[in-house]
């Protein structure tokens, strides 16, 4: 059985802290407003340390998955509405475009 968590978001440029499986890590998200940019995501750890910088915020795609290898242990996943190919604007993120972890 999978554990599922939403992250909380606003449809606004936003910094915050999240506990996933036991680690605390600061998020950077940011929206580029360019037709091949959007919501931008970025992973520090707990001091503000880069882990991760630049992914791009693509729907119903495993966001974490080029990056197994730093064991985040789950997967990181932006749902937009009921329409999987819907990249989500700038207005849609925390309403119709939401972020979640999933622990398997």
């Amino acid at each position: 059985m999978s554990t599922v968590v939403l992250i909380p978001l606003i449809a606004a440029p936003q910094t915050l802290s999240v506990t996933l499986v036991g680690v605390t890590y600061v998020l950077n998200i940011f929206y580029m407003d360019d037709p091949e940019a959007g919501w931008t995501l970025d992973i520090n750890d707990q001091a503000s340390n880069p882990i991760v910088c630049g992914i791009s915020m693509v729907p119903t795609t495993n966001l974490l998955e080029q990056y197994d290898y730093l064991g985040f242990g789950g997967l990181l996943i932006l749902q937009c509405g009921s329409d999987p190919n819907k990249v989500a604007a700038f207005e849609d993120l925390g309403a119709d475009a939401q972020l979640y972890f999933l622990i398997p």
